[in-house]
């Protein structure tokens, strides 16, 4: 989906309603987990779900994924 750029408006505001967006008001960085995957904590506005994004292969993991790779 693209979206028209508004002046005025942040790179927030910009994406689309169903985009993952860093998670804790866009404050969440990038981290190595325990097993040396990049992941970034995400947050979903049209769903409320929270989820890790693994940022090399950019793919959205399940909570078994994240927890398997976070090492919990």
């Amino acid at each position: 989906m693209s979206v028209a750029y508004k002046p005025g408006m942040s790179d927030q505001q910009q994406l689309p309603a169903d985009a993952w967006r860093p998670a804790n008001n866009g404050t969440e960085t990038v981290f190595t987990s325990r097993s040396g995957v990049r992941l970034l904590y995400c947050w979903q506005p049209s769903t409320g779900k929270h989820a890790y994004l693994n940022v090399d292969t950019d793919i959205i993991l399940t909570d078994d994924e994240a927890a398997a790779l976070l090492a919990v």
